[in-house]
């Protein structure tokens, strides 16, 4: 297991089942029960790996609660390992909305991701080319999220 402290945000790192469920429990205390949806997501995901500050999730919640159910297309750049467009899709798609998850990235492994919702453009945000490339395609956007963007 590997524990990195950085300012406000710790990263822990293990590729054993049992860690995982152990730092799971620490997170899901009775404090955390009753938060958003998305701060429930990201505790409870198994599958794929999720960035953000749990902080995030409150304002996240302000925000975007309003779009849920709704159709909208949300673009997101720097999506860092591809598990938060999963979490976007799934926090979005209830009552049959149509919900279109969009991200760029420069990490290919990103692309493991599409499916008939989710589109990932592998490039950089400070390629000023591909960014027209990509506002071309596709320019009704409900939501833009820059996130890791340096």
């Amino acid at each position: 297991m590997k524990l990195k402290v950085e300012k406000k945000t710790i990263s822990i790192r293990d590729d054993n089942d049992n860690n995982r469920e152990v730092l799971r429990d620490i997170l899901i205390n009775d404090e955390n029960k009753e938060k958003s949806d998305l701060h429930k997501y990201f505790i409870e995901n198994r599958e794929e790996a999720v960035y953000k500050h749990l902080s995030y999730f409150d304002v996240y919640e302000r925000y975007f609660s309003r779009f849920r159910g709704k159709d909208i297309n949300l673009l997101e750049i720097g999506v860092g390992y591809g598990g938060s467009l999963k979490m976007w899709k799934n926090y979005f798609s209830i009552n049959g909305a149509n919900v279109n998850i969009y991200g760029i990235d420069k990490k290919e492994k990103c692309k493991r991701f599409e499916d008939d919702n989710i589109k990932i453009y592998i490039g950089s945000q400070n390629d000023r080319d591909f960014l027209r490339e990509v506002k071309k395609k596709y320019q009704n956007w409900t939501y833009l999220l820059m996130m890791a963007v340096i």
